[in-house]
């Protein structure tokens, strides 16, 4: 089980440092990623930091980015940690939430799928200094 709380000052040193393999490196974040529009939390498994969320709260959704720790990527760990991301948002009291991943990204996308989400629309958008096409997803809740 997932514990979720603030990031901190270490655990943003830690998250720096992080280097993901190719093509996945996009998803590396520097210092100037961290930004104040935007709440960010460390996620635990036991007391390993595990990944981090990086959220924005408009009036009524929540657009998620979320990131697993790059050795734990690939093993089968992506649907449990969304999922995780996914019940804290709602103790937040979002409904609705957002993400965007690039749209090459089809591994991500399937866990996605599999969390709840479904395709929305396609934007460019930066990655780095790089106009990528992304994938726009909104969770959808299953009655």
């Amino acid at each position: 089980m997932y514990r979720i709380c603030p990031m901190t000052d270490s655990d943003k040193e830690i998250i720096v440092a992080w280097h993901y393999p190719a093509p996945y490196q996009i998803y590396d974040l520097t210092e100037d990623d961290f930004d104040s529009e935007h709440k960010f939390y460390s996620v635990y498994d036991d007391e390993q930091l595990a990944g981090m969320l990086k959220l924005h709260f408009n009036e009524r959704t929540c657009l998620l980015g979320l990131g697993l720790r790059p050795d734990l990527t690939g093993h089968g760990l992506g649907q449990h940690f969304v999922e995780a991301a996914v019940q804290f948002i709602k103790e937040q009291g979002y409904q609705s939430i957002q993400l965007a991943v690039i749209s090459s990204n089809e591994r991500a996308i399937k866990v996605y799928e599999r969390s709840g989400f479904v395709e929305k629309d396609y934007e460019l958008m930066l990655a780095g200094d790089v106009l990528e096409e992304f994938l726009i997803m909104a969770y959808c809740e299953e009655d």
